[in-house]
């Protein structure tokens, strides 16, 4: 199903892209320390044709320092790649600001650059993958879910506005989900690569990858060259960033971190500076079920799903039957089961596990958005009890969105984060205010449209 006819015949569950692209484009920006060290990166690629940003330093603390005596941001290299363009064109909009660049940051080149190449970018995804989902019978009201799910439902979402890398890499990893559907192993490098490139814990999620496409495609070994093919771009990308920053391929940020940035420096063990040896149960129980980062506490909808694949025992891991209507399912599950395994097991061992100052694990959620697909069509095998119970999870998860978009993404990492939002909202400013009523304005205008037209059944 092509795309144009997509856009001729959009599915009822385009609504809520629709929502999504409206509220993002109205969403405030936020002035943090992550988004700023991407644009001192870009301010540089584009004015000094250079990665270093010495002359731009005071603009963030997240950068690294080599031994040369030049910093750089300190963040992978992927978002700057993908947002220079847009910066560039932004500064020819403008007039030239070389000049005054040296001194002056303006966090609305994020926004701008958010828009273009997030927000945009996932609503365009978005729509094929609904045509994937309909080709594959899921119901309306299951692709509901999904879509639900993927725009305002999981942390991934959260950072669509803003340039902290997770929309971006949340962008990449629809695309990859899209062309393994459709079978194109070019794309799935492609966009595997750009993901690595974006977030260097995707590399935890490449073993899993080949799982799936080996198991996907037998004996054909084919698919290796195409997929070998896809990552050639990012991969020179990779290499050339990583070279003339850090001295070679394989010497990224991490190993020249801030001083300040080093959690587990005095840590007998640790590696790095910035993990401890081992995992930590306290910090898995944290991100698990904890009430300050935890996914129960900000999209419990995920962990019930979690729960139903595993205790319906819906034949995961039984995929070698080719004739099996859900084996494309199967084998997304158990990318998913395994990469998220593989992104906790290293947050639990990470010092600032907790991501700082933000609104969800943000250190796991690249893999949400796979288990946004999956809800959709686990819902469709629901008796309707457990759909309830689904749906009621993922609308708590849109009320706490609801609040991160009232607010802001900000949110202190030592205390219950619904209570930090409460407190928050009890002070909420008129802007504050007129933000939370446009998110629950445009969502129910949205459902009652969907009501009406008798989609949700």
């Amino acid at each position: 199903m092509s795309l144009f006819v997509l856009l001729k015949h959009p599915h009822p569950a385009a609504i809520w892209i629709l929502v999504f692209i409206f509220l993002n484009l109205f969403a405030r920006g936020v002035d943090d320390p992550n988004q700023n060290s991407r644009l001192m990166a870009m301010r540089s690629m584009v004015s000094d044709l250079s990665f270093n940003v010495d002359s731009y330093i005071h603009w963030s603390g997240d950068w690294a320092k080599t031994p040369d005596g030049h910093y750089y941001s300190n963040k992978a290299p992927g978002p700057m790649f993908v947002g220079a363009p847009i910066f560039w064109l932004i500064d020819k909009f403008n007039g030239d600001s070389s000049i005054r660049g040296l001194s002056n940051l303006d966090p609305k080149y994020g926004r701008i650059i958010s828009i273009f190449t997030q927000v945009f970018p996932f609503a365009i995804i978005l729509i094929v993958l609904i045509g994937q989902l309909q080709q594959r019978q899921l119901s309306t009201t299951s692709i509901h879910f999904t879509v639900l799910a993927l725009t305002f439902g999981n942390t991934s979402s959260l950072f669509m506005s803003d340039y902290l890398g997770h929309g971006l890499n949340a962008v990449f990893i629809l695309g990859l989900v899209c062309a393994f559907f459709a079978r194109n192993i070019f794309l799935v490098g492609l966009t595997y690569g750009f993901a690595l490139l974006c977030d260097y814990s995707v590399g935890l999620i490449f073993i899993p990858l080949l799982i799936i496409l080996f198991l996907q495609n037998k004996n054909n070994f084919q698919w290796i060259l195409f997929f070998v093919a896809g990552g050639v771009f990012p991969g020179i990308l990779w290499i050339w960033y990583h070279t003339v920053a850090f001295g070679g391929p394989l010497s990224i940020a991490y190993a020249y971190q801030r001083p300040e940035m080093l959690d587990c420096a005095n840590i007998p063990g640790n590696i790095g500076g910035i993990f401890f040896p081992t995992p930590r149960l306290t910090i898995l129980y944290e991100l698990i079920f904890g009430s300050s980062r935890g996914i129960l506490f900000t999209q419990p909808w995920l962990l019930f799903l979690i729960a139903v694949l595993i205790f319906k025992k819906w034949r995961i891991l039984k995929v070698f039957d080719n004739a099996q209507e859900d084996y494309e399912f199967q084998l997304l599950a158990i990318f998913a089961f395994l990469g998220l395994f593989a992104l906790l097991f290293m947050n639990a061992s990470f010092g600032a596990w907790h991501g700082g100052f933000t609104a969800g694990p943000r250190y796991i959620c690249l893999m949400f958005p796979v288990f946004a697909i999956l809800g959709g069509k686990c819902h469709q095998k629901l008796s309707s009890p457990m759909r309830i119970i689904l749906w009621g999870l993922l609308i708590v998860s849109l009320v706490f969105r609801s609040l991160v978009y009232g607010s802001t993404i900000r949110v202190e990492y030592d205390m219950p984060i619904w209570t930090w939002y409460m407190e928050y909202m009890e002070n909420a400013s008129h802007d504050d205010a007129f933000q939370l009523l446009l998110f629950y304005f445009c969502l129910g205008a949205a459902a009652i449209v969907v009501y009406k037209r008798n989609n949700l059944i």
